[in-house]
């Protein structure tokens, strides 16, 4: 499998997560459970990336790399970068990334606005930053 594929996979997961985030109404139980689930799946789409990025690369991650990219993904995954890929890899790599990570918040954003659009609720409830809170 490419290693492409977990990223498509995050892309889509943003825009589910979204468009069930606008279904709920901050600050209730089911919307803690949601962030949970969020934070669970961003991690286990991003290891899948690390396993076939490292296979395809031919790179030979230790144990102590495998468990701290599950435990420090924050720390790890940019060293990871710059291992694999060198200097200038690594930064181009890294510089992605963050435009990836971009693409998500606004995946999500367009599934909170989807919903909001069906349900006719304030798009201002869902995202407390357009409220001017």
């Amino acid at each position: 499998m490419s290693p492409k594929v977990p990223l498509y996979g995050l892309l889509a997961a943003g825009v589910l997560f979204g468009a069930v985030q606008g279904i709920v109404i901050p600050g209730t139980p089911p919307d803690h459970v949601l962030y949970l689930g969020r934070a669970f799946t961003l991690l286990f789409l991003t290891y899948c990336w690390f396993y076939y990025d490292r296979r395809e690369r031919g790179y030979e991650a230790g144990a102590w790399l495998r468990i701290g990219f599950i435990a420090l993904m924050i720390v790890v995954l940019p060293v990871y970068l710059f291992r694999s890929r060198g200097a200038r890899g690594g930064s181009v790599a890294l510089l992605k990334t963050f435009g990836l990570l971009l693409l998500w918040t606004i995946c999500q954003t367009c599934g909170i606005a989807l919903t909001t659009a069906f349900t006719g609720d304030s798009l201002a409830q869902h995202i407390p930053a357009l409220a001017g809170h």
